[in-house]
């Protein structure tokens, strides 16, 4: 069995004159409490400075449901042995030690819906931070975790938002750096790009949900990252109510451009569901048809290419540029079945594509197998928009030369779509 330790401590409180019971609130019990694990982190941390043992902090979250109180008393005559004894409940703790709460059959299914597409769903990642946060606040009283976590929850709320509306304006992924980089930092971005596009109130100066997250989750997140702040249980729950506030001012704002202008029905359904838009009254024909298109043309996958491609375009202005690599490049022939073929290498490490030459060392019968089927193909499929792409097996590395520039995959490569309009989907010429 692993070795426990008992912590017994002794805290002084003031109790006074005639009205002295004895009798102490709950405030004060908890302030004696808290100050008593303020000494046993400090024992903690001064452990590790020496020995680098990792011990994990003491906490009200993480300690025994209930604590031994002995009350005793100090006069002039000295100390006086205690006299009253109470279990004082310490939390509410008790996620370890209870079952689950059940779930519904209809949230079995919807939790089965959101697995299906948990890697490529927008607006997943805020979730993740915020399910962390409630983690380390809840489970392990660990506040300053929770802080960050919050401020990266609303942090990644605030930029799958901002990607999402893009891709759904039908912007390229060229366009992030130019929209997401600010020297001012994230709420000059919020105050620039998201009134244009939501309306609505976005200045962090304003009374609202936007100020109550730049004062209750961004501020305290930077105290804490800035200047090792530990926050208290109550800054944590106004943190996460701001959090929640945030998500419901954007779902609220979407709703109304659904209805004003009929725009950006397909983010509110990545991010409401259809909860969220029966709850707004929006959940109408076109509404429900939009939320289909996800699952029909796996719109999931699309969106999650996107954001994908432009957080490479990001990193690369950020002194990670891409470096793609001739010598892993896979050389590929693609067929298009309305528009000219074209010979491609295509580096899948920095997703990157460029036009090259046909290979020098292509054989006679390679050549002749390529030509039949690029025939059959354009025959069969006339102008229909269709392009198959085939991997041609060559000497490496490949004896080509190249005709372009690296560029995103998306541009050269069927399959590796990204553009909500189709406009990647067709011919390349």
């Amino acid at each position: 069995m692993k070795p426990q330790t008992a912590v017994e401590m002794i805290h002084v409180l003031h109790c006074e004159g005639e009205g002295c019971t004895g009798e102490f609130s709950e405030e004060e019990l908890a302030s004696a409490f808290s100050e008593c694990l303020r000494l046993v982190q400090a024992l903690q941390r001064g452990a590790y400075a020496v020995t680098r043992q990792p011990y994990t902090l003491l906490t009200r979250a993480t300690s025994a449901f209930a604590t031994p109180v002995a009350i005793g008393s100090i006069d002039d005559d000295g100390f006086h042995a205690p006299d009253r004894w109470l279990l004082w409940r310490t939390n509410w703790n008790l996620l370890s030690e209870l079952p689950p709460a059940d779930i519904s059959d209809a949230a079995l299914g919807f939790i089965g819906r959101l697995v299906q597409h948990m890697d490529t769903r927008a607006f997943f990642s805020y979730l993740d931070f915020e399910r962390e946060a409630v983690v380390a606040s809840r489970n392990r009283g660990d506040n300053r975790s929770a802080a960050i976590f919050l401020g990266l929850a609303c942090e990644r709320l605030l930029d799958d938002l901002l990607g999402h509306l893009m891709w759904e304006d039908g912007e390229a992924p060229e366009a992030a750096p130019a929209t997401f980089q600010d020297s001012a930092g994230i709420t000059s971005r919020v105050r620039r790009e998201f009134h244009p596009r939501l309306k609505g109130r976005w200045s962090p100066d304003q009374p609202g949900p936007v100020a109550d997250w730049w004062e209750k989750v961004a501020k305290v997140r930077n105290k804490v990252v800035h200047g090792a702040y530990t926050p208290t249980d109550q800054e944590i729950e106004d943190g996460t109510a701001a959090t929640h506030a945030l998500v419901a001012h954007i779902s609220d704002c979407l709703a109304d451009r659904i209805r004003q202008e009929g725009k950006y029905r397909l983010t509110a359904v990545a991010l409401m569901a259809e909860p969220g838009m029966r709850k707004r009254s929006v959940w109408t024909r076109r509404s429900q048809q939009a939320a289909q298109r996800f699952d029909e043309e796996d719109l999931w996958s699309l969106a999650a290419r996107w954001k994908a491609a432009a957080d490479r375009q990001r990193a690369s202005t950020l002194g990670e540029p891409l470096v793609p690599d001739a010598s892993r490049a896979y050389v590929m022939y693609i067929v298009h079945s309305g528009g000219p073929s074209y010979w491609v290498e295509h580096d899948r490490v920095t997703a990157q594509a460029r036009k090259v030459s046909e290979p020098r060392d292509l054989m006679a019968g390679q050549r002749k197998a390529l030509a039949a089927l690029e025939a059959s193909i354009k025959v069969e499929y006339g102008s229909a928009e269709h392009a198959l792409a085939t991997a041609m097996e060559v000497a490496s590395p490949a004896q080509v030369d190249a005709v372009g520039d690296w560029q995103e995959e998306y541009h050269l490569i069927p399959g590796a779509e990204v553009m909500i309009d189709g406009t990647d989907r067709s011919a390349v010429s």
